[in-house]
C-alpha cells in the first residue's frame, strides 16, 4: 500500500507524530511499552521520508545512532501546542480531581457510587463550575495546603 502526502501534509504528519511521540514519551508505564515503541517505530519511518519531501529542515539523521530527530525548528513549531495541551490538561485535571473529592466529602463514597449517573454528573457540576470559575478568576493564587 502506498499513501502520497504533499510536502504541506507530510509536514503536518511529522507535526502530529511528534506530539504523539512525544506525549507517549512521557509515560512511565510497562503496560503501554508495545504502543510506545510502536509509535517510535511509526515516527523512524514517517522522518526518514524526510529528503523526499525536502524536510531536511525539520528532521535530521543522527549518523552515529541512525536514528532520526526533529531539528530545533520543529520543536519550535509543536511547543506552542505542546505547552496548550499541558496547560489545558493541568486546570481540567485539578479541576476534576478537588471537586470529585469534594463531591464525595459531601455526599459520602457509597452515596455516589449507588447514584443514578445522570444525577450524579448534575450533582457534581457545582463542584466543577466552583473550581472552574475560581480558577479561571485567581489561578492557583489561593490554593493552598492547610495544617491538620
Amino acid at each position: 500500500m502506498e499513501i502520497e502526502f504533499s510536502k504541506e501534509q507530510y509536514n503536518s504528519l511529522i507535526k502530529a507524530v511528534s506530539i504523539a511521540n512525544w506525549i507517549s514519551s512521557s509515560i512511565d508505564d510497562e503496560e503501554f511499552a508495545n504502543s510506545i515503541n510502536e509509535l517510535q517505530n511509526l515516527e523512524q519511518y514517517i522522518f526518514s521520508q524526510n529528503e523526499k519531501f525536502e524536510a531536511n529542515d525539520k528532521i535530521y539523521m543522527e549518523p552515529e545512532l541512525k536514528e532520526y530527530y526533529p531539528t530545533n525548528e520543529l520543536e519550535e513549531d509543536i511547543a506552542p501546542m505542546l505547552d496548550n495541551y499541558d496547560d489545558f490538561v493541568f486546570w481540567e485535571e485539578l479541576t476534576h480531581r478537588l471537586a470529585r473529592r469534594d463531591f464525595v466529602d459531601e455526599y459520602g463514597e457509597e452515596k455516589v457510587s449507588n447514584m443514578d449517573p445522570l444525577n450524579r454528573m448534575e450533582l457534581e457540576e457545582e463542584f466543577l463550575v466552583k473550581y472552574s470559575e475560581e480558577f479561571s478568576t485567581n489561578g492557583i493564587g489561593r490554593l493552598t495546603i492547610q495544617k491538620k
